[in-house]
């Protein structure tokens, strides 16, 4: 049975399984592995048409394929070629009463020059490598007005991971206190398994997206020298031992 005409073309038939010994009606001593490949692609970006208009579109597109035997191998690879944030100029919002509520504010002015890395060290403390000069070199933070860069306008940190299993079934003799079909199955999860470096997202208004923080004696803004680096890391690598005793 197949949901659509592209699955017929492609082989991708409805699956399902079910192991069983006739002799006993229980599972039998051995067992097979299925699996089946799913791909999933999408893009999505942000067009800034006009100071007031932000246009978010997207596209998708998913395929699930035929099953086929894993013989336990359960790998599953994610990438991301950079999240996107939105830089603020200021935590400081105390200009007119109730100025706090729409805080934090995003700079007037993007006067260029900053790098597009999304590589993990351009991210890493203490400075990041895409401002070298300061931020208040690439920012206007001083004065107020309607933002001068869109949001979501800058990328990164890239992300990457693969996550897999594997599992392995013993079938066990048949002793007296054993009825038949008796089993063993050994099996480890690896999440993140080659132990790659991934920072967290960064937030809107944190410590990583804020351009200045308020003004020195002479009216000018102060930058914010960790702005553009990672706060904190995601998880490294994780292994789950499990093991499932079937009689």
């Amino acid at each position: 049975m197949f949901n659509s005409p592209w699955d017929f073309a492609s082989g991708a038939a409805i699956f399902e399984q079910i192991e069983v010994n006739p002799l006993t009606g229980t599972a039998p001593t051995t067992a097979r592995y299925y699996r089946e490949g799913d791909y999933a692609v999408y893009f999505q970006d942000d067009w800034k048409l006009r100071g007031n208009l932000t246009l978010n579109l997207g596209v998708r597109w998913d395929h699930y394929g035929p099953p086929s035997e894993a013989r336990g191998l359960d790998p599953i690879f994610e990438f991301r070629s950079g999240f996107p944030w939105t830089p603020v100029a200021s935590n400081d919002c105390n200009l007119v009463l109730g100025a706090a509520t729409i805080c934090p504010i995003r700079p007037i002015g993007y006067l260029g020059g900053a790098g597009h890395d999304a590589d993990t060290s351009a991210f890493l403390p203490p400075a990041a490598s895409n401002f070298p000069n300061g931020t208040t070199d690439y920012f206007d933070a001083n004065g107020f007005g309607l933002p001068g860069d869109g949001r979501n306008s800058f990328r990164g940190p890239r992300f990457s991971s693969l996550d897999f299993s594997a599992a392995k079934n013993f079938g066990l003799p048949t002793l007296p206190f054993l009825c038949e079909g008796a089993r063993l199955e050994l099996r480890a999860n690896f999440y993140n398994a080659l132990n790659k470096l991934n920072l967290a997202p960064f937030t809107f208004g944190s410590t990583s997206t804020t351009v200045s923080y308020g003004k020195n004696s002479s009216d000018v803004p102060i930058p914010n020298r960790l702005f553009g680096t990672a706060s904190t890391g995601l998880a490294g690598r994780v292994i789950e031992l499990q093991a499932r005793f079937s009689f």
